[in-house]
């Protein structure tokens, strides 16, 4: 007779109650997505970078929420495919208005923005020579080249 195996999904806050009860290491890679632990050879999703609101305990109480993150970055030497298809519809279900995703071996850096349940109605790839700006702060560009070397 073969046995039904059944996945058994964690919430964010079961994962850092394992986390906080010492289940892993401080050094595994480990990301929470949709559910399921995955160890990955990059570090809920953690991106690379985020830039967030500013916050009187500097979050130290607790991880930034959706609504107080105003970009993400994931910056990618071998994982551009799993970043674009998992990782960025994640952050455009969570509402995140912007999110960078950086090939440092292709040398680009793709923009998306206008969130949606569906993921990011827009994005742009910006190539070295080309600068890009956050949306909260779009006078302050970053040379694409400055960013992949």
């Amino acid at each position: 007779m073969a046995v039904q195996l059944r996945r058994r999904l964690l919430t964010v806050e079961a994962y850092h109650h394992l986390i906080q009860a010492g289940m892993f290491d401080e050094d595994d890679r480990l990301e929470l997505i949709e559910g399921e632990i995955i160890l990955s050879e990059r570090s809920e999703p953690q991106p690379d970078l985020a830039l967030l609101r500013p916050r009187a305990d500097y979050y130290a109480g607790s991880h930034p929420s959706p609504e107080a993150i105003l970009l993400v970055v994931e910056a990618s030497e071998t994982s551009a495919s799993y970043d674009r298809d998992v990782k960025m519809p994640l952050y455009a279900r969570a509402g995140i208005p912007e999110a960078w995703l950086v090939s440092l071996v292709d040398k680009w850096v793709e923009v998306y923005r206008e969130p949606s349940p569906v993921g990011y109605l827009s994005m742009r790839r910006i190539l070295p020579g080309a600068s890009v700006a956050p949306q909260v702060f779009s006078d302050d560009a970053l040379a694409v080249s400055e960013m992949v070397e």
